[in-house]
């Protein structure tokens, strides 16, 4: 009876991925009346991804005596900005400074996605996780939380892709603003919540990015130098000051291939 309840209450969450129409459904008769195609929405099917509520996770992790005590305690402490150069965490960094100078009451996180092959090794599956960097890291760890999983036969298209990570950004947004409310000796306190960064390796990068890959001409993610063909593989010459790639620039190339 738990198993059924838990799968129905998952099935609800699974969003299922048509190749054909690059279009996203929840409910299979839909599908087949605008595919026409019989295809079986379940637990073995391929290009469906499956949402987790951050919100719920992170109201379940707070009602953790030791949880709240780490983030009030980063709230009060941590969040002081320091001008040191030394770096031993996160908090340390330049990003996670800047963060706080522009809003000191914030919470971040990182996120990471990346790809690996089930246990029947047919399909294959990635994890999109959240990491909370106000914890301290020996429980930081321990208290990792679950966007989604995407369920794939092959590596997921850029479109497939862009489905996950807009309703991950549709729930940033809410974190962000809304928060979290939790109840501190009798008084409602809402804690809100931002990514920070997102450390993913060179193979899933470009798959995120809606880019080329790490092995094409112009594979790299951070500078502009172009490969060159050698040995059977692209491979990319020294230069000590390759032109990096910015953001402006990135958007004035999109903008140029849309126009």
């Amino acid at each position: 009876m738990i198993r059924l309840l838990f799968i129905t209450f998952i099935a609800q969450l699974v969003t299922f991925y048509c190749i054909l129409q690059q279009k996203k459904f929840k409910n299979c008769s839909v599908l087949r009346r605008k595919c026409k195609e019989m295809f079986d929405i379940s637990f073995t099917s391929s290009n469906l991804f499956v949402k987790l509520s951050l919100k719920h996770q992170l109201e379940t992790l707070l009602e953790r005596l030791d949880v709240r005590k780490h983030l009030s305690e980063a709230l009060r402490l941590g969040h002081v900005v320091h001008d040191s150069e030394y770096i031993s965490d996160i908090p340390d960094g330049k990003l996670h400074k800047n963060l706080m100078r522009y809003d000191p009451e914030i919470l971040s996180f990182n996120m990471s996605l990346d790809g690996a092959p089930a246990h029947n090794a047919k399909t294959g599956f990635w994890p999109h996780s959240a990491i909370l960097n106000d914890f301290p890291p020996k429980i930081r760890f321990k208290t990792i939380l679950l966007a989604s999983v995407v369920v794939v036969k092959e590596e997921p298209s850029h479109a497939l892709l862009n489905l996950v990570l807009d309703s991950f950004v549709e729930e940033c947004n809410e974190l962000s603003t809304d928060g979290v409310e939790i109840i501190e000796n009798g008084e409602k306190i809402k804690l809100r919540f931002a990514p920070l960064c997102c450390p993913i390796d060179s193979a899933a990068r470009p798959v995120i990015q809606n880019r080329a890959k790490y092995n094409a001409f112009y594979g790299c993610s951070y500078c502009r130098l172009r490969g060159k063909h050698a040995d059977g593989a692209v491979k990319f010459p020294y230069i000590k000051k390759p032109v990096l790639r910015l953001h402006e620039a990135n958007f004035g190339d999109v903008f140029q291939l849309l126009t």
